[in-house]
C-alpha cells in the first residue's frame, strides 16, 4: 500500500515542483501505463492458455479461442471498473490484501518446496547445464534445496501468525469482511488440495511425490528418442557442437 500511495500522490506531486512538469508528468504516467501493460498482459496470457488448455475439448478452433479471450477480458474490464468508483480505493486495497497476499506467499512456497524436493535439485542442476552450458555454483544449489523453502516457509507462518487485520490509513474494514477475505483465500487455494487429493486417490502418495519420466526439457526429450541431432544433411549441426561458444 505505501507503493500505491508513494506513486499516485507523492510522486506527481514532486513531478509538478520541476521544471516542465507537464513533460515529466507525461513521462511517467506513459511508464506507468507500460508498466501495467505488460504485467497484466503477462498474467492474462497465463489465464487464457492455461483454460484454453484445460478446455481444449470445447474449444477446438481459432474461432471459438478469440470469443473465449474476448469473454473473459470483458469479465475481467467489468469486474476493474469497481476500482473506478469512489470506495475503488478501499476495494484495491482489500483484494491486494488477501487475493495477492496469502495465496502469493503459500504458492510460492510450494513451489520452491516442489523444485527443491520432489523435482530435486540434481536435475534441476542438469536442466540449467543444459541451458547455460555449466552446473550452478554451491550458493544456488543451497539456495533451491534450503534457503528458499524455509524463507517462504517462514514468511507463511510469520503472516498466518501476524493475523493483520485489513485497514486503508485510519478505516478499519469490518469484521465480516474479514471473514469473507478469508473465503476468498481459501476459495483461491482450493484447487491445490483438491487436485491433490484426486491425484492421490489415481495414482498413491508414493508416486505423487515423484517426479514423472517425461518432466525434461525438450531437446533432452528428442536426444532420449534417438533422434540424430547432430548431423543435418551430412554436416555437423554447430549448435550442438560442444566446442563452440557462440
Amino acid at each position: 500500500m505505501f507503493f500505491l500511495q508513494f506513486f499516485s500522490q507523492v510522486y506527481p506531486e514532486a513531478l509538478s515542483l520541476m521544471p516542465f512538469p507537464w513533460i515529466w508528468c507525461i513521462f511517467f504516467f506513459l511508464m506507468m501505463i507500460t508498466i501495467g501493460f505488460g504485467s497484466i498482459l503477462s498474467w492474462m496470457e497465463c489465464v487464457l492458455d492455461s483454460s484454453t488448455e484445460i478446455l481444449k475439448k470445447y474449444i477446438n478452433s481459432e474461432q471459438k479461442k478469440t470469443v473465449f479471450r474476448l469473454c473473459v477480458c470483458m469479465l475481467f474490464f467489468l469486474i476493474g471498473l469497481l476500482m473506478a468508483t469512489r470506495s475503488g480505493l478501499y476495494i484495491q486495497n482489500y483484494l491486494d490484501f488477501f487475493i495477492t497476499g496469502y495465496p502469493v506467499l503459500i504458492c510460492a512456497a510450494l513451489e520452491s518446496f516442489c523444485i527443491g524436493w520432489i523435482y530435486g535439485v540434481k536435475r534441476l542442476k542438469e536442466d540449467i547445464k543444459l541451458m547455460l552450458g555449466h552446473y550452478p555454483n554451491i550458493y544456488w544449489t543451497v539456495c533451491y534445496k534450503v534457503l528458499t523453502p524455509l524463507g517462504t516457509s517462514a514468511a507463511v507462518i510469520l503472516s498466518l501468525v501476524a493475523n493483520a487485520k485489513v485497514s486503508l490509513n485510519d478505516y478499519q474494514y469490518p469484521t465480516w469482511s474479514q471473514i469473507i477475505g478469508y473465503i476468498l483465500v481459501a476459495l483461491v487455494l482450493s484447487p491445490i488440495p483438491i487436485f491433490f487429493i484426486l491425484s492421490v486417490k489415481r495414482l498413491g502418495l508414493k508416486n505423487v511425490l515423484k517426479p514423472e519420466k517425461d518432466w525434461l526439457p525438450a531437446i533432452k526429450k528428442e536426444t532420449t528418442n534417438d533422434i540424430n541431432l547432430k548431423n543435418l544433411d551430412g554436416i555437423d549441426n554447430l549448435s550442438f557442437r560442444e566446442d563452440i561458444r557462440f
